[in-house]
């Protein structure tokens, strides 16, 4: 087509290119960009936007005609990449996103399905299309009778698969999410319709008889089971649900306690975990006491040849002399009874071995 002028020939080039690059990518082009072409594209866009108001009406006609919605900073191809991303999400996890996620990327996906369904009635053709293609329930929100029966329809489901019901302590985020959709219809049953709770007594006809949740007892005895099966504290970072929940238990515990035989079946663990910290802390000083009476010297974490066993040694005192490891004054004297120049001298550690050695005689043990 003719143009009135070579600037207009030029824009309308750049119109061409930047309708290629997200026809051919099916992307905005972006500033963070490797290629100084498709940098100079998002900027070259930026610039546009800007003077809108002041651009000829057939340079607009253009950029209507070829980039549709180009007025928007967030246009067809990023409204596109997020519409795929939520998709993807969904068929990957078998679940939409949800807002109480600790990522951020899937908070960010439900917001911005959120915001979507806020604008709906002002949202172009083609990306009710894309929606209506790439997320059928897109128009389905957390407040419609559809969404309620869905969220039914998988807690059933996650009962009827486990066997059980979902656990508040769970590391699968769509297990927790469950949990605290069913405590929430639970608060709200006065204000269900009878609608919703035909649907609750069909699928889950127990919806209403919360877990029964143990007393502070029985999770105490529970506690020291565990502690006798592994012999050791259940951890936080643990992958088992029950002994993560043990864990959290026994770190807040403290400040829910409400007599005096709570308060005392809690001394009692927390008098059985410093006697096993003694004692582990024990086993390690002879194991470096040990080594030292073998080899006449302390162990080094940079000597040549040295073993991931004499490396760790040298770490666990150096980590006890710095105070990274807090230290009770039964486990100071423990230290002091067995390696006595543990916090002292170091060198002094060959002489010691060769002095005990030669008097026949060693620490207390």
């Amino acid at each position: 087509m003719p143009y009135e002028s070579p600037r207009d020939e030029r824009f309308a080039e750049r119109v061409n290119d930047y309708a290629t690059f997200v026809r051919d990518h099916d992307k905005g082009p972006s500033m963070y960009s490797a290629d100084a072409h498709e940098r100079s594209l998002h900027w070259w866009i930026v610039a546009t936007r800007r003077r809108a108001a002041t651009l000829p009406e057939h340079r607009q006609a253009l950029l209507d005609d070829l980039i549709p919605g180009w007025r928007k900073r967030n246009h067809l191809a990023p409204f596109a990449d997020r519409a795929r991303a939520y998709a993807a999400f969904t068929d990957e996890n078998g679940r939409p996103p949800s807002l109480y996620s600790d990522d951020h990327a899937e908070r960010s996906l439900y917001r911005w399905l959120t915001t979507v369904r806020e604008r709906s009635a002002t949202l172009p053709a083609h990306e009710r299309a894309l929606l209506d293609d790439l997320i059928p329930e897109w128009r389905t929100s957390r407040k419609t009778d559809t969404h309620f029966e869905n969220r039914a329809r998988e807690y059933a489901r996650f009962v009827a698969t486990h066997g059980r019901k979902p656990n508040r302590d769970s590391n699968d985020d769509s297990e927790r999410s469950l949990m605290r959709w069913i405590d929430t219809v639970r608060s709200r049953q006065s204000n269900l319709t009878p609608h919703r709770l035909d649907v609750l007594h069909t699928l889950i006809p127990d919806w209403n008889e919360p877990e029964k949740r143990k007393t502070f007892g029985e999770t105490a005895e529970q506690y020291h089971r565990f502690v006798a099966e592994h012999d050791r504290d259940p951890m936080t970072t643990a992958t088992d649900d029950t002994e993560r929940s043990l864990a959290n238990w026994r770190t807040t515990a403290r400040r829910y306690t409400r007599s005096a035989s709570e308060s005392a079946l809690l001394d009692r663990i927390d008098a059985d975990r410093h006697a096993r910290a003694v004692s582990a802390l024990e086993d390690c000083a002879r194991e470096y006491l040990a080594f030292v009476m073998q080899h006449g010297r302390r162990p080094s974490y940079y000597r040549k040849g040295a073993d991931a066993r004499e490396r760790t040694m040298d770490i666990w005192l150096k980590n006890l002399r710095s105070g990274r490891i807090s230290l009770s004054d039964e486990q100071r004297a423990a230290l002091d009874r067995i390696i006595p120049w543990w916090n002292g001298d170091l060198a002094d550690a060959a002489a010691w071995a060769e002095r005990v050695r030669s008097e026949g005689s060693g620490p207390e043990q």
